[in-house]
């Protein structure tokens, strides 16, 4: 009753954390996943070190960036927490 609204900053800066090194990870899509399956963060990978493009690389990167912000940004608001909240 009264713990869950104090304790819904710490809930959602733990959330992000943990999402935001999700998206990042790149070791374990290759481990996990399928010869069939390509996850974002290995075309990433791919574009960087394996075809030496690195515009086309950071332009994936940087849209990964805009998409899990966007993410964020909305399960924020869902809950209704400021980043004030989690900066605490």
């Amino acid at each position: 009753r009264v713990i869950l609204p104090h304790s819904k900053p710490g809930i959602a800066s733990g959330s992000v954390m943990v999402f935001m090194l999700s998206a990042g990870s790149i070791l374990v899509p290759s481990l996990l996943g399928s010869t069939n399956s390509r996850w974002f963060t290995e075309i990433i990978q791919q574009w960087m070190f394996e075809s030496q493009d690195w515009n086309t690389g950071s332009a994936y990167a940087f849209l990964l960036l805009l998409l899990c912000t966007g993410f964020v940004s909305i399960v924020m608001r869902i809950f209704r927490v400021s980043l004030s909240d989690i900066a605490r």
